[in-house]
């Protein structure tokens, strides 16, 4: 008898406990329901190029782009990246600005043999010791990159931001390049690259940004909400570059958040501007003759450590929902 009421005493608090939990389970759901009701109902979806519009945004004439790096003891992988992407863009009119710290001598000088080996780098050596925060580093860079100059190279029409491990897409500069005639402020998809199947771990990143950057910012871009900046991929107009520093006193970027770059962009609606997520993909036949679906994407790989990850999800978290709140309050209607 003591074993049967003892039985049921467990099974009435599983009971209890499980019912607020389904509650719970099923209210933090709706989110994700409502989403895949207006993709359905909307036939939302990437849009493909074809060969007639990608021709016809290749032959638009090219503005001029800046790409924006902001490193930190990256000089194990900033010259890798300058180089692989410098001989894979399709693109001629850009140049890398490459922002370092003083005291971080080994990115320091392998950013200065990049300037010298290729005349579309240049290096920002930041006024501060670092590391400061990405925000404080892309503000020197910005106001660098806008200050008049005798060689005219400071007249760009676009500020593009990456980070030093990230795989540019060869077309992405085109696209953006076709996008400025309308938009203001861009922001790409960002795919993790392949991983090894037991990197568990990295491989949450896969599941978490094909999820994010082929549905959900798709259905924010259909209601003309604000879209967040992913950090990296984000093309930033002229116009909407000063209208920044005029507001915040020379600066575009909150350097007091961790992820001032989610606040960067969902602050463009207040300028009256217009944004969107550029999710554009195109088809192509593989050596094989398979045809594949190659998304003009940002690829880069993420952490694949338990401790990096929690690191990194706590910062995005901190910043995005604690930060960004207490920063930018509720606005808009």
């Amino acid at each position: 008898m003591e074993l049967k009421s003892l039985a049921i005493g467990l099974d009435s608090t599983l009971t209890l406990s499980i019912i607020p939990l389904s509650i719970l389970f099923f209210l933090f759901g709706l989110d994700d329901l409502l989403i895949s009701c207006v993709i359905w109902l909307q036939d939302l979806k990437p849009t493909h190029l074809s060969k007639e519009a990608f021709l016809y945004i290749s032959g638009l004439p090219e503005k001029r782009i800046a790409i924006l790096v902001a490193s930190w003891r990256e000089s194990g992988v900033l010259s890798k990246m300058v180089r692989g992407n410098i001989h894979a863009l399709n693109y001629k009119d850009y140049d890398f600005i490459l922002g370092v710290y003083p005291n971080d001598t080994e990115t320091l000088k392998e950013a200065l043999t990049l300037k010298e080996k290729f005349s579309n780098v240049l290096v920002v050596i930041n006024s501060k010791p670092g590391p400061t925060t990405k925000g404080q580093m892309l503000n020197e860079i910005v106001q660098y990159a806008m200050s008049p100059r005798t060689d005219a190279k400071s007249n760009y029409d676009g500020f593009l931001i990456h980070d030093s491990e990230d795989l540019i897409h060869e077309h992405s500069l085109k696209i953006m390049n076709w996008l400025l005639n309308e938009y203001d402020f861009v922001q790409i998809p960002v795919f993790s690259l392949p991983v090894s199947t037991p990197s568990w771990v990295a491989g949450t990143y896969i599941d978490e940004f094909a999820e994010t950057h082929t549905r959900d910012l798709l259905v924010r871009s259909f209601f003309g909400l604000p879209i967040p900046s992913a950090g990296v991929g984000t093309l930033l107009s002229r116009k909407l570059i000063q209208l920044y520093q005029e507001d915040q006193g020379g600066s575009i970027l909150n350097a007091n958040t961790v992820t001032e770059d989610y606040e960067l962009g969902l602050s463009v609606s207040k300028y009256g501007l217009k944004s969107i997520f550029a999710c554009y993909y195109l088809t192509k036949f593989s050596k094989k003759y398979k045809l594949t679906i190659d998304f003009v994407a940002t690829r880069e790989y993420f952490p694949k450590l338990w401790n990096r990850s929690i690191r990194q999800k706590t910062r995005w978290v901190i910043g995005v929902a604690f930060q960004g709140w207490k920063n930018l309050g509720w606005f808009g209607s």
